[in-house]
């Protein structure tokens, strides 16, 4: 009953991004993204998930798109409701495996409700499940976690003769193997196949050869993924998503300190989330000795107590295992196109969550009547956690369905740059608010870096023809020109403007 009251209570969280329409990358990911629109499988399987849109990226994310593909044909885009629903319905089907695997692992319910609660109702949780484009998080995590059951399956005490062993041990490979066609950091489900194996051989003593075989598995299968994604599935020559002449691509010592610097940022981001926004500055933190530096390097001291000490934290050590293990992507080993991302801490919450819910359990150890205080205090405090994190998530989501609310709030909160800008600028003119359409899409030319500037032109002129203003469009078309010639929207749009008849 408690779990389906949470899961009433995610979906009423919810439901206002269930109307929103495509934001920022969605129109590169669908809209505008040929490969989708046309149900094209050869080319999703063989290009980045925004080559159809024309657009360079270093993603692989067929599963994603192949989704995406068939929503789009099945229903059309006319409406993004469900493409929202699929959202939703991972989320929902992540946090009930992740709640099932727990049991099954033996953690008491009120820990696997605390972890399922935080991570079903976290405010953070909003930008992966209320973003088209960030389908593939829960997607991945759905199948992670189909992929740990029936890892958790095989290697229990009584667990099935060696046929049944090895049809469970594919499953959770197959399982894998489909997480990472959704999304890359998927790679984490190999140690968080290692930490499962541990806790299970400190708990119940030796586990299946099986099992040890199924783990190392997953360790080649995440290896392999890894050297054709920066081989063969390579589409920019990059190893990374920034490009290679930038420092920050260059130096690996920056990428791990800045790291270590904005564990401050996500601590505030799982404590305090407010204000939640997308578009977040990418800053550099060469020196450790300031104090989100240092406050850095205590979480990762304590993370390490932890580890080291897990004959005595078991489920604690386990808690942070899959935690950390979730962020090994984000640690700047890879360079990213961004030092911090709200989404980025979506497959760290179940581990976080239990870890909490770890110290909780260990706080209240000394009452063990649930009719005593200090438990229903708890318990108190839990409920009251969970209709705050709804009332977050439900705002957070209603800003997401709106696109001026939303990048009027990325603006107040965020950097403006020429994405937010433009975006604003284009939603405002779908609303006919055509002034102020335009101040923003002219903010947005003014900050564009030098390469976007033919973009900005053609917009404006897209709005100023829908104002009837054709000489200044033509005059803003001829700067798009100018500046790249071989813009195909700006050049197409002269030869209408130049083929219709005088008057027009």
């Amino acid at each position: 009953m408690i779990v389906a009251g949470l899961a009433a209570l995610t979906v009423l969280a919810y439901l206002p991004s269930l109307r929103g329409g495509f934001l920022f990358d969605d129109h590169s990911f669908v809209l505008r993204n040929v490969h989708v629109l046309d149900g094209d499988l050869a080319a999703i399987v063989s290009h980045s998930p925004t080559a159809g849109a024309g657009v360079e990226s270093n993603f692989f994310r067929p599963q994603q798109q192949g989704l995406f593909a068939l929503l789009a044909n099945t229903f059309g885009t006319s409406s993004s409701l469900p493409f929202h629903a699929l959202s939703l319905s991972m989320h929902l089907t992540g946090g009930l495996l992740c709640f099932l695997w727990l049991r099954r692992m033996q953690f008491a319910a009120p820990l696997a409700l605390i972890a399922l609660g935080l991570f079903w109702l976290h405010p953070v949780q909003t930008e992966a499940v209320s973003y088209i484009s960030g389908l593939g998080d829960p997607l991945a995590h759905a199948w992670m976690w189909a992929g740990m059951l029936a890892f958790e399956r095989m290697s229990r005490p009584g667990s099935p003769p060696v046929h049944g062993r090895a049809a469970y041990a594919a499953l959770c490979l197959v399982c894998m193997l489909l997480a990472l066609t959704a999304k890359e950091s998927a790679v984490v489900l190999a140690p968080w196949l290692l930490a499962a194996l541990l806790y299970r051989a400190w708990r119940d003593g030796p586990p299946p050869r099986a099992a040890i075989t199924t783990v190392a598995a997953a360790i080649l299968l995440a290896g392999a993924w890894s050297a054709l994604k920066l081989s063969v599935w390579n589409f920019t020559g990059r190893s990374g998503l920034t490009p290679e002449h930038s420092v920050y691509a260059q130096d690996l010592t920056l990428r791990l300190t800045t790291f270590v610097s904005v564990l401050a940022d996500y601590a505030r981001l799982i404590v305090m989330p407010w204000p939640l926004y997308y578009e977040k500055a990418a800053q550099h933190y060469p020196d450790l000795l300031t104090a989100r530096g240092i406050f850095g390097l205590g979480v990762l001291a304590m993370v390490a107590i932890v580890l080291l000490g897990w004959r005595r934290w078991p489920r604690l050590a386990l808690a942070c295992a899959l935690g950390c293990s979730a962020m090994l992507p984000y640690t700047g080993l890879i360079a990213l196109n961004a030092t911090l991302l709200e989404h980025w801490l979506y497959m760290a919450m179940p581990g976080l969550g239990l870890g909490f819910a770890c110290l909780m359990a260990a706080a209240l150890q000394p009452w063990k009547e649930p009719e005593a205080l200090p438990i229903r205090a708890a318990q108190a405090v839990c409920v009251v956690f969970a209709l705050a994190g709804a009332g977050v998530t439900a705002w957070r989501a209603a800003q997401w369905a709106d696109p001026v609310t939303f990048y009027r709030h990325e603006l107040e909160h965020g950097p403006a740059n020429h994405r937010v800008l433009t975006n604003l600028g284009m939603a405002l003119a779908e609303t006919q608010q055509w002034s102020e359409a335009e101040r923003y899409l002219r903010e947005a030319i003014a900050a564009a870096p030098s390469g976007r500037f033919a973009d900005g032109h053609y917009n404006l002129a897209v709005l100023l023809l829908r104002t009837q203003r054709i000489s200044e469009a033509r005059l803003e078309l001829q700067r798009a020109l100018r500046t790249d010639p071989l813009h195909r929207g700006a050049a197409a749009l002269t030869q209408r403007i130049d083929a219709a008849p005088r008057g027009d």
